[in-house]
């Protein structure tokens, strides 16, 4: 299954993922999933745990982040990882123009 369908059926199931972005372990939660032009392939996550550009998580707080799919490695779902989500304080998400799949929550 490709990386992109592998998150969709994550987004649909909510199941947490596991996977390496840009040399670090992200566990997120994939909220929407879809494309952007000029981007590709793009999901709206909520990062839980791992590491992001600015340290790891819990030192730095949970959050939602944007996601280029294409840059994905060693994608894995996380059937027993408890489902997160937070309110986006009334900001609309820009990461994903062409959404393909949206939880509702």
């Amino acid at each position: 299954m490709s990386v992109f369908n592998t998150l969709l059926n994550a987004a649909k199931t909510k199941t947490c993922v596991r996977f390496i972005y840009e040399g670090k372990e992200r566990l997120c939660c994939p909220h929407v999933i879809g494309s952007s032009p000029g981007r590709g392939e793009m999901m709206l996550a909520y990062q839980y745990g791992g590491s992001t550009s600015k340290g790891s998580i819990p030192t730095v707080s949970p959050d939602w982040k944007c996601f280029q799919i294409s840059l994905i490695k060693n994608l894995e779902e996380l059937p027993n990882d408890r489902w997160h989500y937070a309110p986006t304080k009334g900001n609309p998400q820009t990461c994903v123009k062409q959404v393909d799949y949206r939880v509702e929550n």
